[in-house]
């Protein structure tokens, strides 16, 4: 229903033209969307030339097409791509806020001294992932990943980021779910579970019983959390770890996951 009156208006606003350009590229019409997209951009509007930008760079590719990566480029100092990151995305949205983030990334300063590389994204064509908000129903985004598994045996990344339409954002397995209106600060967020930190806001009861169970918390340590036993805390080790960073570290409880107080969880 919106088709038509975006059209008849492309040619005066660049708004209607910006989303008639995009409601073009997503039912396959690319020539005549590229036409409208260059239309807004020219105008001056932002996401427009993000667009156009994006185009010029990237392609919809198949998984075949997917080349290997010398992740060594990514660094000029001495620090190993400990983790290497890649980053997808299957629509005209989500390869524009993919580059956009990584463009962030790259830009971050507060983040260059971590012995992690992010490569640039790749847009797979939109028929490769299988992506819900509501993911085997629950309540969060998710894809079917199952294709990426081809691509990591030769692009050799450790992690993926896959940026959706819409859906909460998470991690899970290795794989980090972001939807195109997640902020840049949402990216830093999930990216600290790539290294195990767990989240530092009121979570489900299960979650956080199982965190704050005593008995198995050493079998995954999130380096943000310990629990605190009768006798000291648990894992110690990670006490240790924080004192040997700064000797002026303070345990305090974290108010919003105590189960009881019986299972306190400090932070």
């Amino acid at each position: 229903m919106a088709k038509p009156l975006l059209a008849a208006t492309a040619s005066l606003d660049m708004q209607s033209a910006f989303k008639y350009g995009r409601l073009l590229w997503d039912e396959g019409n690319t020539d005549e969307a590229k036409i409208q997209l260059l239309r807004a951009a020219e105008l001056g509007h932002v996401g427009a030339q993000r667009a156009v930008s994006v185009i010029n760079k990237f392609t919809p590719m198949a998984v075949s097409q997917v080349a290997s990566f010398d992740w060594a480029s990514l660094r000029s100092d001495d620090k190993a791509c400990l983790q290497r990151i890649q980053p997808f995305a299957t629509s005209l949205a989500t390869i524009t806020r993919a580059q956009s983030i990584y463009s962030e990334f790259v830009n971050d300063d507060r983040l260059k001294g971590l012995s992690l590389c992010i490569a640039p994204p790749i847009w797979l064509k939109s028929n490769v992932l299988d992506c819900e908000e509501n993911f085997n129903k629950t309540g969060v985004l998710g894809c079917s990943v199952t294709p990426l598994a081809g691509i990591a045996k030769t692009r050799g990344f450790t992690h993926a980021i896959v940026i959706a339409e819409q859906g909460k954002a998470n991690v899970q397995n290795g794989v980090m779910y972001l939807d195109v209106s997640d902020a840049y600060s949402v990216f830093v967020h999930e990216l600290a579970h790539f290294a195990g930190f767990a989240d530092e806001y009121p979570i489900g009861r299960a979650m956080a019983r199982r965190l704050c169970d005593e008995s198995s918390i050493g079998d995954f340590t999130p380096p943000n959390i310990i629990v605190d036993s009768e006798f000291w805390y648990a894992p110690h080790e990670t006490v240790d770890n924080w004192l040997n960073i700064d000797p002026a570290t303070i345990v305090a409880p974290n108010q919003d996951m105590r189960i009881n107080r019986q299972e306190k969880l400090q932070t």
